[in-house]
């Protein structure tokens, strides 16, 4: 049973979720790269927060975890299904239960194999079944987009994006 495949998606996956080994990309990297008390502020002309935008993101690996590797019971139409938000407890709690949600799904890709389940199909909270490899590379790409979604937040607020 072959792990190349996998373990390059988990390599990606956890690169677009930490950054460790970029000043750039990473989405806790750049959650971490503003100030505490900004994360519930909405930058002139946006439309959410750093805040939501953790609500979002963890809601959605809640989400395709549940769809793809699980009984299918959380979904974006049953918000009450998704694990309840700590929207009061602050940037740290956003971050765990942020982190909590990667762990997660990270933890059911780590358990795949390349031969037998890359290619097998998935439920999607979208409607029809993907294979695996989708599934796991959207979530790479919707973590690496709200990193650089976050990026551009710290730039509304500090007039730089570095």
């Amino acid at each position: 049973m072959g792990r190349a495949a996998i373990d390059q998606l988990l390599y990606s996956l956890d690169r677009a979720f930490e950054g460790e080994e970029s000043r750039w990309h990473g989405l806790v990297r750049n959650l971490t790269s503003l100030e505490p008390e900004r994360w519930d502020d909405v930058p002139a002309g946006c439309v959410r927060s750093a805040l939501a935008i953790v609500e979002h993101v963890g809601g959605a690996l809640r989400v395709y975890d549940s769809q793809a590797f699980g009984d299918g019971s959380v979904h974006w139409d049953r918000p009450e299904s998704v694990a309840a938000f700590p929207a009061n407890g602050g940037s740290d709690a956003a971050l765990g239960w942020l982190r909590d949600g990667h762990n997660q799904f990270r933890e059911h890709v780590a358990a795949l194999t390349d031969d037998q389940d890359l290619l097998a199909p998935r439920r999607s909270p979208h409607g029809p079944e993907r294979q695996t490899r989708w599934v796991v590379t959207t979530m790479i790409e919707h973590e690496l987009y709200h990193a650089g979604e976050i990026n551009h937040v710290r730039l509304l607020f500090h007039g730089n994006d570095g």
